[in-house]
């Protein structure tokens, strides 16, 4: 008998090991905030203004580097005025508790009305997301599972690390949009809108096509009106519009081009443009039949919201309520990946998208999902019975 009962105990405390083992990895948090770019650091800054404690929150990314601006557009020059780069810097309370060379350079800018390059909001950025990190959970890797049961979202990592929380905020940001086409001709866009790498792919006997007619593409025609190649054929399929200042607002803030480049659009593309540069407005059948022409092609025709897993194995995120962030229970989303819809005084619709936006919108809408507002609790609870019903059909895998 006693042999039998130390070989039941030695079991459970087997048992009791091998459990412990695959759950030394998980965490428990009140919010999970996914992306580290300038509207994920607007949302931790906002959430700690408002009291929760950071100690009740984990912050994953790869990088916590700024997200793709910082990785690759340091040398890009800003369309937004360093006005709303101060804005952003102190706007919460906990930025302002942190300093650092490049952020104090910036508090300290006499001309707010002038455009600089990135690089002067990312060092100051960087600057508090290290001083952030020093406060919170944070986690150096991707996302890839998201699994929604027992009333909680359980977020695994791509180190094998699973994050239980009972809100996620996506701030996961975009990447360039392409088109199939010869691949060793393509220069990425990320690459591209850096000037000094762009100019270290091309040779004078390059034709260049770019594809676009949007901000990108007319930053990059200003590149290379500048450099020595053959010539430059720009695909287009709408006319330059251009941001109009309205006084307290901005018409065509997401859609159209602003700062520098809208000054040389206006007074060299449209007055006096490069003799080797033709714009042509195409259609597919255009474009398939031209662009072979180009030793070297770039895609500038937008962005598109960066890869994100399926809920509960069902479907990638798609939807989300464009005015609230709402995409499932206690799920939201912000930034360039999930922008706010919003109504000009004139009635039209455009999104909000820009560090004003971000921080605008966070301080908005986080006490909102905080509270759980009645609009967003009768919409989560109409998900959440969704969600229900259809959670035995996936497997949900859980540490």
């Amino acid at each position: 008998m006693k042999y039998t009962i130390l070989l039941f105990l030695t079991c459970l405390v087997t048992l009791s090991s091998d459990c412990s083992s695959l759950d030394h990895d998980a965490m428990a948090v009140e919010w999970l905030i996914v992306g580290a770019g300038p509207a994920g650091i607007a949302t931790i800054g906002v959430l700690i203004d408002l009291g929760i404690e950071p100690n009740k929150m984990a912050w994953l990314d790869p990088d916590f580097n700024v997200g793709r601006m910082g990785a690759h557009y340091q040398n890009v020059p800003g369309n937004s005025r360093i006005a709303e780069f101060v804005y952003f810097v102190n706007a919460c309370n906990i930025f302002k508790e942190c300093s650092s060379p490049e952020l104090d350079a910036l508090r300290a800018t006499q001309d707010l009305t002038k455009f600089e390059n990135l690089l002067a909001i990312i060092k100051p950025l960087k600057s508090i997301t290290d001083f952030l990190l020093t406060k919170l959970h944070g986690v150096h890797s991707t996302l890839v599972t998201l699994n929604f049961s027992d009333d909680v979202w359980h977020a695994g990592t791509a180190n094998n690390q699973v994050i239980h929380a009972h809100h996620v905020i996506l701030a996961t940001g975009s990447r360039p949009r392409t088109l199939d086409y010869e691949e060793q001709k393509v220069i990425p866009l990320d690459i591209a809108l850096d000037p000094d790498n762009l100019a270290l792919l091309l040779t004078p006997q390059d034709i260049v096509g770019i594809v676009g007619g949007a901000h990108s593409a007319i930053l990059l025609l200003k590149y290379l009106s500048t450099m020595q190649v053959k010539h430059v054929f720009n695909f287009y399929r709408t006319p330059i519009i251009y941001a109009i200042n309205m006084g307290t607002w901005t018409l065509y803030s997401d859609v159209g081009i602003k700062g520098t480049v809208a000054e040389w659009a206006k007074n060299v593309l449209e007055k006096n443009p490069p003799e080797n540069l033709t714009r042509i407005k195409s259609d597919d059948e255009l474009l398939q039949r031209v662009l072979p022409v180009c030793s070297r092609v770039i895609y500038a025709i937008g962005y598109e919201r960066n890869p994100l897993p399926a809920i509960n194995g069902n479907e990638p995120i798609m939807e989300y309520d464009a005015h609230s962030g709402l995409i499932a229970p206690r799920l939201f989303g912000i930034g360039i990946a999930f922008p706010e819809e919003r109504i000009t005084p004139i009635g039209s619709t455009q999104l909000c998208i820009g560090f004003d936006c971000f921080m605008q919108y966070a301080q908005k809408q986080v006490p909102a999902w905080m509270q759980e507002s009645p609009v967003l609790k009768t919409r989560s609870t109409y998900q959440m019975n969704v969600f229900k019903k259809v959670q035995s059909l996936f497997s949900v895998y859980l540490l």
